[in-house]
């Protein structure tokens, strides 16, 4: 497109179709237009332009080589048109070239139109309009076989034309109706009533509206919420200033998120949901004795597919008081959205019986912020029986976008350093997380060890910006105390364990790395060298474990190793846990399957090869098997070393940490990491029986 072009056009056939403005085809040019605004687009093989001729221009200065035509099909012919290609012609005219050169009141264009409508022989049907005032779009009911399409124009005679392009097009999902489609519909000015033409890729078709003007998004929603859903939800995904009204009164105006029909012996909730940006979340329960429930729809044009009950996975369960137990069936589906549509914060569902009958029910309102419905879909991942199947089909599509828009919003806020500066060989990253109260024994132990003095900075990563304050001032008044090399890392938000680890990896300067949980202590003098020297040892990608004992001695980390649950997972699980520390099994170096990220000792660069901690286990849990396992697969070894102690306060550093953390985000995170590995576990298990030799 140019305008004020200094090019000349081609020229030979042109149509006058507005006071000023021409199509113009064919060969031949001169000076005539230099200064014409002008639109060049394409019908066909066939290349048109579009002018607006100044104020002065007279048409008979075009007569000569080039030749006028008066209609449609002379332009059409002579250019070589076919019957398609006229259709294209007429959308772009009224589509593109009527809104650039304001022809809407232009009295020749308006007279164009009206032949338009008069052309013999047009398809007729007949089309209602929601016009809702203030909002350009308008929801349209037109029947099925007038076959409109997203991109068609829709022209409307008043006293200025009402162009409208069509935006989307859907089927009705609250009902089974399949003499009408929805269209969203964007007019230029609003609808007239009465006759209007449909320009489609397929010709021209006359349509009468019948127009039902509302004040406002209210009297829409409230007219049409319970009657037909349908069109609250294509207005919404169709018009971002609806959605935005459709929300809020959404909220004002929650309905039932249960159906109970006692005649029938029904009973239907649906207890989890969440609608984002990438799909909708849905989780419940139905009883439902006699097997009525057939099909269960989501009212939401945004979706890509608004069946629930073709991707839903089933599972037995259970629900009501303790002594009246009732068997029911429980329910979970991801149903995934169309790419740039918006995200309704609630829901209306139609659910189907075999009796033909259709009843509704609302979705409890989604929580707009990542953390909380992230949370939501976590809860419900306990009360389902989730085997791969589920984790691929439901929990991962719906939670891996999530945990990926939250991991990208972490940052580092501030970095602060304190004390004499070490070599820093060595660095000991500590991620922070509510709990500081071992802080200061870990600097005691720290302080003792000339060692870890001399050869190690001490780097504290805050993942809570709650107690950065509370820590700063620790720290800042330790070097009054201890003299150690100290780094505090803040970072911008929680992110969870996996990112606190890796942001504190990216800061560290030693070549070492030492991953320590705030929980551990070490026992005494001598602990870290040791282990610096066997490492030096091993090959690439290799990683140690030291002991680690609870506070009454006993056994917490003799290495891990992997065991196959009944869900076919495989569960994480530490050698000779609970036994004494002096066990003689638990007393021999060896190699283990994995080591627990609670202490373990590695190469930064081969941190960085392995990409660190995997951050898409939600909260904390796997990372560091995942991290051994990448390292294995990289050609190094776990090495258990019980040379070392140190004082493990197992869970302290989570003495906060919520339901969602022991139930929904630990069975989410076994699923993942059985999902990913296990062929090469199932492997790896099959060399070790250390402990059925030592047991």
């Amino acid at each position: 497109m140019s305008s004020d072009s200094a090019r000349s056009p081609v020229a030979g056939v042109f149509w006058l179709i507005g006071e000023r403005v021409l199509l113009l085809w064919g060969q031949g040019a001169d000076g005539a237009f230099q200064h014409a605004k002008q639109l060049d687009f394409r019908v066909g093989n066939i290349s048109v332009t579009a002018f607006q001729m100044a104020p002065d221009f007279n048409v008979l200065t075009l007569v000569g080589s080039r030749r006028q035509v008066s209609a449609l099909e002379e332009f059409a012919s002579a250019a070589g048109l076919s019957v398609g290609d006229q259709a294209s012609l007429i959308a772009a005219v009224f589509g593109t070239v009527a809104p650039m050169f304001r022809l809407l009141d232009d009295e020749r264009f308006k007279a164009l139109t009206a032949l338009f409508f008069a052309t013999p022989g047009l398809a007729k049907g007949h089309a209602h309009v929601d016009a809702v005032s203030g909002i350009n779009t308008a929801i349209v009911t037109v029947p099925a076989r007038a076959r409109i399409a997203e991109g068609d124009i829709i022209v409307s005679q008043g006293e200025t034309l009402g162009i409208g392009r069509v935006r989307s097009v859907a089927g009705f999902l609250a009902r089974d109706n399949d003499g009408q489609r929805l269209a969203a519909i964007d007019f230029s000015t609003p609808p007239v009533e009465g006759p209007s033409l449909a320009v489609t890729a397929r010709g021209l078709a006359l349509l009468d509206l019948v127009v039902e003007r509302h004040e406002d998004i209210g009297a829409f929603r409230k007219l049409h919420a319970s009657s037909s859903p349908d069109r609250v939800s294509l207005l919404h995904s169709a018009d971002d200033d609806a959605a935005m009204e459709l929300d809020v009164l959404t909220r004002r105006n929650a309905g039932s998120a249960s159906i109970s029909e006692p005649v029938l012996g029904l009973r239907f909730h649906i207890s989890a949901f969440a609608s984002m940006p990438h799909g909708l979340f849905v989780a419940g329960w139905f009883h439902d004795p006699d097997g009525l429930v057939e099909t269960m729809t989501a009212i939401d044009h945004s979706l890509a597919d608004a069946t629930v009950s073709d991707r839903w996975m089933l599972h037995s369960g259970q629900t009501g008081a303790k002594d009246a137990r009732v068997q029911v069936t429980g329910f979970a589906a991801f149903l995934p959205r169309r790419e740039e549509e918006r995200a309704p914060s609630s829901v209306r569902f139609r659910v189907g019986l075999a009796n033909g009958e259709n009843h509704f029910v609302d979705a409890p309102r989604s929580a707009q912020d990542l953390l909380s419905q992230r949370k939501t879909i976590l809860n419900a991942v306990a009360g389902h029986a989730f085997d791969l199947d589920v984790l691929r089909n439901i929990y991962q599509p719906a939670l891996a976008p999530l945990q990926h828009a939250l991991n990208s919003r972490q940052f580092v806020r501030e970095t602060f350093e304190y004390g004499p500066k070490s070599s820093r060989k060595i660095s000991v990253v500590i991620p922070l997380y509510r709990e500081t109260g071992f802080i200061r024994s870990q600097l005691i132990a720290f302080d003792v060890d000339p060692f870890v003095r001399a050869s190690c900075e001490i780097v504290y990563v805050i993942d809570d910006p709650l107690i950065a304050l509370r820590v700063r001032n620790t720290l800042s008044g330790s070097v009054h105390v201890h003299r150690l090399d100290i780094k505090l890392v803040v970072l911008g938000r929680n992110g969870g364990y996996a990112l606190a680890n890796n942001f504190g990896v990216d800061a560290a300067d030693g070549e070492t790395i030492v991953l320590m949980n705030s929980d551990v202590i070490p026992e005494g003098n001598g602990w870290l060298e040791p282990l610096v020297d066997r490492l030096a040892t091993l090959p690439a990608r290799s990683v140690i474990g030291p002991k680690l004992i609870y506070a009454d001695e006993s056994l917490q980390h003799a290495g891990m190793y992997f065991f196959r649950l009944e869900t076919s997972h495989w569960q994480n699980m530490h050698y000779f846990k609970g036994y004494g520390r002096a066990l003689p099994a638990a007393d021999k170096e060896r190699e283990v399957p994995a080591v627990t990220g609670a202490l373990m000792i590695l190469r930064k660069a081969d941190y960085l090869a392995a990409d660190g901690f995997t951050s898409d286990y939600v909260v904390g849990d796997y990372e560091d098997s995942d991290l051994c396992l990448k390292l294995r697969a990289m050609g190094g070894t776990c090495l258990y070393m019980p040379d070392v102690a140190l004082f493990h306060f197992e869970r302290q550093s989570m003495q906060d940490s919520t339901v969602e953390r022991d139930l929904g985000s630990t069975i989410y995170n076994r699923a993942l990491h059985t999902d990913r590995w296990n062929d090469t576990i199932e492997v790896l298990m099959a060399r070790f029986d250390e402990v059925d030799d030592a047991i």
